[in-house]
């Protein structure tokens, strides 16, 4: 599994060599041929697009950018730029981004924004840069609010996309005609913007969702019963350690027989954000734990295995794409998920099944 720190930081080369393609729009002139971005970032948080894990990302794709213009691949112009501080933490006060993204373009001359990697906060600053027709490039901001093109005109993100997983979810339960289901969740952070795009595309698609928000259940174990007694499939979209107890939970009350049918999301392998999604702890439950996971199935982002990506990968690491970046018609990034399962039980080990 690609380290955390990579999987949201990666595409930032992508990013800038889609920048090159926005010359048009900023009117350079032949003598104005450097282009200053603004990077728009946490500093000291706990999100994967915090400052530390996305400016050496940054750095090798302006270095990559002025070798291709060197050698004449790309028009003759360079980049610059500049990095301003949105905070600690992902917030809905979202005032503070566009309040340096303004600062940015009218004194610094920045017409190019990287960031931020905050929904509530790159909501305003998209806003403002659709105003003066200049590009916002984020990684991360998934929130299916962003899909609205006709409002945040200048906007492409290149991360996985809420509303690509809610398809992928409709898709699975089609294959397997699939009707109802109940979701399990944690209401906070993360775990709400995914489940709001997994209900909403599930539901758009005429499946019946029962809720079940862990913050209004005694327990997991109230949670899990509630879920139990109104659908057969039962998502589980929290915490890894939350998952966990509620499969233990699940095995210990005779719901992993097959009469159930779990699934949990884990996007991205970055346990410092994340936390381990593997069942083993080395604690007193890992027996039961082992067997539990026998019937979880896992959302996960596609894994990249091409030699181009591993090299960049090695290349971060000394400094220190989820695959292939394409854009679709919606000025966004195509992400590709696959479904985990345990295919080895005697090891208990998981690996893309579909």
């Amino acid at each position: 599994m690609i380290p955390g720190q990579s999987r949201m930081i990666v595409m930032f080369v992508g990013i800038l060599q889609y920048a090159r393609l926005q010359i048009s729009s900023l009117e350079l002139q032949s003598d104005a041929r450097e282009i200053r971005l603004g990077l728009l970032l946490e500093i000291g948080g706990r999100e994967i697009f915090d400052r530390v894990r996305i400016q050496p990302a940054v750095d090798i794709a302006l270095e990559t950018v002025r070798r291709r213009v060197d050698t004449g691949a790309y028009l003759n112009f360079s980049f610059t730029y500049e990095f301003q501080s949105t905070g600690t933490r992902c917030t809905p006060s979202s005032m503070v981004a566009p309040g340096i993204a303004s600062d940015m373009f009218y004194r610094r001359g920045v017409r190019v924004f990287l960031g931020p990697g905050c929904s509530f906060q790159c909501k305003a600053v998209a806003d403002l840069a659709a105003y003066w027709n200049v590009p916002v490039l984020s990684g991360a901001s998934t929130s299916g609010d962003l899909d609205n093109k006709g409002q945040y005109t200048t906007l492409t993100r290149t991360a996985f996309l809420m509303g690509v997983m809610g398809h992928f979810s409709v898709a699975l339960f089609r294959k397997w005609s699939w009707t109802r289901c109940s979701i399990i969740w944690d209401d906070v952070s993360v775990w709400k913007l995914i489940t709001v795009s997994i209900r909403s595309r599930l539901e758009e698609a005429n499946i019946y969702v029962h809720p079940v928000v862990l913050g209004l259940q005694e327990s997991t174990q109230d949670a899990l019963d509630a879920a139990a007694r109104r659908g057969r499939v039962i998502l589980v979209i929290a915490p890894v350690d939350v998952v966990r107890d509620i499969m233990i939970k699940a095995y210990q009350a005779g719901y992993t027989s097959g009469e159930y049918v779990f699934f949990s999301v884990h996007l991205i392998n970055n346990r410092w954000r994340f936390g381990d999604s593997s069942w083993q702890r080395g604690d007193e439950f890992d027996i039961e734990a082992k067997r539990a996971f026998e019937a979880l199935m896992t959302f996960r982002l596609h894994e990249p295995t091409s030699d181009e990506f591993q090299d960049f990968q090695k290349e971060l690491e000394l400094r220190r794409i989820s695959g292939n970046v394409t854009v679709n018609e919606n000025g966004d990034r195509d992400a590709d998920y696959s479904l985990w399962d345990m295919t080895d039980t005697v090891n208990g080990d998981m690996s893309a099944c579909a």
